[in-house]
């Protein structure tokens, strides 16, 4: 899982002015990915009753810090240059823990 002080590094921020909005964007952020997924993410181990689950890894937290950068320097739904639903860096870190069977 990456911390609020990460996300501040990536979206180089200096201080913690910006934190409530980045937990805003860091929780939806954690939601997309589980939606897109169809997973649950844990931070240290998957209970035995979800089969499906899996550990938060790299490709994980960059997907998230990229959504959640996007969302810090776009702050509207849909810009000129970006109107895609989910970023191709962010669907290539993702797709290969898709469930495809949803």
């Amino acid at each position: 899982m990456i911390s609020i002080e990460e996300v501040r590094q990536n979206c180089r921020i200096d201080d913690d002015s910006e934190d409530d909005l980045l937990k805003i964007y860091l929780a939806a952020a954690q939601q997309a990915v589980i939606q897109y997924t169809g997973r649950n993410w844990y931070a240290d181990e998957v209970p035995e009753s979800d089969p499906n689950g899996m550990l938060y890894n790299s490709s994980v937290d960059l997907a998230m810090l990229l959504l959640t950068a996007n969302w810090y320097k776009n702050r509207e739904a849909v810009t000129a240059l970006n109107s895609s639903y989910l970023n191709y860096g962010v669907s290539y870190l993702l797709e290969p823990y898709r469930l495809m069977w949803r």
